[in-house]
């Protein structure tokens, strides 16, 4: 056992920073210079833990030489990775209650949680590679003892809400995960506006008024996302923070991830029927995800706070402005929300 350990270890040690196939044909989304300079780095890295990883073990010659035949042999049969990659994804929206929602989905006990709930890979940290995505993930070798000896189903995902909205997230993730299970968790827009606004506050970030926020929104994030069109390798930070309006208008991302996959990957939840009723929404969610029916002992609500409400005069005017995009979106996903207040 102690020398299964070793083995295990060093396998580990050696793929570490180890480049797959998965990972050169992600770097021609970058320049030749970047792709260049990725390419040499993940090189560089990989020989000093493999150098480390001999020296290390020097002393123990034979499970050097058994760990890394394995090694070898292993990647035979999974050449990209000893880890796997999400089965399901929430995708949609921020401020919308995700963490909550992704907590009760890993509380079933077929799922496994990825090292951190957001991971923003096809995003902001594209270039890093499926690699280092897939080292987020459980190990291969966990799924198929999981799965082929103790016959039981196994899933694991993520949570990144800024995907929705992000231009190239949906053609990236189907490139890369075609049949993933995709999970948009949706709040009244006007409440996400103001939670959104409330979250850059106590971050220091906002200086504004919410009134003032919403009026400047434009000259703050004007132009931001043509520019992450333009350019794949352009990401807006602020795009995302004081987008309190625009991220509310859920139609203009759902319509770029509607028409990359198919519609029978999708489950549309509403944030306010969730938190009346999480035991009911939640088996909904595990039928869609093919899972058994789970109850927990509890659903807690995370990151809830306290703020000012909003002036009576705003939320009229904020009814009569997202009406008409949250019919368009009533009209794709087959569903509607009491919003309108």
């Amino acid at each position: 056992m102690k020398d299964m350990r070793i083995i295990v270890n060093i396998i580990l040690m050696i793929n570490m920073n180890s480049k797959n196939s998965d990972d050169e044909k992600l770097l021609g989304k970058l320049t030749p210079e970047q792709a260049a300079e990725a390419h040499q780095k993940r090189t560089e890295h990989h020989l000093k833990y493999t150098k480390s990883t001999a020296e290390k073990f020097s002393n123990r010659p034979r499970m050097y030489s058994v760990g890394k035949s394995f090694y070898r042999a292993f990647f035979k049969i999974y050449p990209s990775s000893i880890h796997v990659l999400p089965d399901f994804i929430i995708f949609a929206e921020g401020r919308c209650g995700s963490t909550s929602l992704y907590e009760a989905i890993v509380d079933h006990p077929n799922v496994h949680r990825a090292l951190q709930k957001e991971i923003y890979f096809f995003d902001a940290e594209f270039q890093r590679g499926v690699s280092w995505y897939k080292r987020h993930f459980p190990f291969v070798w966990k799924k198929y003892l999981s799965t082929k000896i103790q016959g039981k189903k196994f899933l694991t995902g993520e949570a990144t809400l800024r995907y929705c909205t992000h231009p190239y997230a949906p053609g990236r993730a189907y490139e890369l995960i075609p049949k993933v299970k995709l999970i948009a968790l949706l709040r009244n827009p006007i409440d996400k506006a103001l939670s959104a606004y409330n979250f850059q506050l106590t971050n220091g970030r906002e200086k504004l008024s919410f009134e003032d926020s919403l009026k400047e929104e434009e000259s703050r994030i004007g132009g931001e996302m043509e520019k992450m069109e333009k350019d794949e390798n352009y990401y807006s930070a602020n795009f995302f923070r004081y987008s309190y309006l625009t991220r509310g208008i859920y139609i203009n991302g759902l319509k770029k991830w509607m028409n990359t996959f198919p519609r029978t990957q999708f489950f549309f939840q509403e944030s306010e029927s969730f938190f009346k009723n999480p035991s009911y929404a939640l088996n909904q969610i595990y039928e869609f995800l093919n899972l058994p029916k789970f109850q927990a002992k509890q659903y807690p609500h995370y990151n809830l706070r306290k703020y000012p409400s909003m002036k009576p005069e705003t939320r009229k005017q904020l009814i009569e402005y997202f009406k008409p995009y949250n019919e368009e979106l009533y009209k794709l996903i087959g569903k509607s929300f009491d919003w309108d207040k």
